[in-house]
C-alpha cells in the first residue's frame, strides 16, 4: 500500500468518531441535554481522533483509510457501565464503550500507525460523553443516573469524518468508512 502524505495540521473543527444508531440515543440524549455544555454542536459519539485533519484532506484520508480498514470486521459494542474523569474544576461523566476484543483500540492504533502525528501525550481512553458536573458531586450523579441506566449495545459498522462549519455550529457526517460485514 503506498503511503499517502499528510500535512500534519490538526483543527479543532473536525474529528473522526463512532457514533451510535439513533435508535438507542433516547437514554443517552435525556442525561445529555441538561448536563453536557456540547449538546447542541456534538451528537453522541466516541472520540477517535479530535482535534482531527482538514476537511480539504478528507478525501485523502478517506481513500487510504478505506484500504486501511477493508478487512476490518464491523463488532459489537455495549454501554452497560458508566465512568468519569476529573478535571481541574470539573469532571466529564461518560459512558463506558465495552467490546469483545478491544477493536475500538485496535481501529486507533491503526490511525496511529499511519497518521503517528494525530497521537496525543496521554492515553487513548474510549469514551461516550454525557455531561460535566462538579468534582464533588459526580459520584453521586453517577450513581442516581445507574439506578435507571438500561444497557445499550449495537453494531458498529463504520467509523464518521466529521466536521462543523463555525465555533458553535454542530458537526454533521461528511464521510463514513464502512468495515466488513462479518
Amino acid at each position: 500500500m503506498e503511503k499517502i502524505s499528510f500535512s500534519g495540521q490538526k483543527v479543532f473543527h473536525t474529528a473522526l468518531v463512532i457514533i451510535p444508531p439513533v435508535e438507542v440515543w433516547p437514554q443517552i440524549q435525556n442525561i445529555r441535554k441538561v448536563h453536557d455544555s456540547a449538546f447542541d454542536r456534538w451528537m453522541p459519539h466516541i472520540n477517535l481522533c479530535f482535534p482531527f485533519i482538514s476537511p480539504e484532506e478528507f478525501d485523502l484520508f478517506f481513500e487510504r483509510f478505506s484500504e486501511v480498514f477493508k478487512d476490518f470486521e464491523k463488532f459489537s459494542i455495549k454501554f452497560s457501565g458508566l465512568g468519569h474523569f476529573d478535571h481541574a474544576k470539573k469532571a466529564v461523566l461518560w459512558a463506558d464503550p465495552v467490546t469483545k476484543m478491544g477493536e475500538i483500540n485496535e481501529i486507533y492504533g491503526r490511525i496511529v500507525k499511519e497518521l503517528g502525528y494525530l497521537k496525543e501525550n496521554r492515553d487513548f481512553n474510549p469514551h461516550l460523553t454525557l455531561g460535566q458536573f462538579e468534582k464533588g458531586a459526580v459520584e453521586r450523579k453517577k450513581e442516581e443516573f445507574m439506578k435507571d441506566w438500561k444497557e445499550i449495545s449495537f453494531e458498529v459498522e463504520e467509523i464518521h469524518l466529521i466536521q462543523r462549519d463555525g465555533q458553535n455550529s454542530p458537526f454533521y457526517i461528511k464521510k463514513s468508512i464502512k468495515f466488513k460485514s462479518n
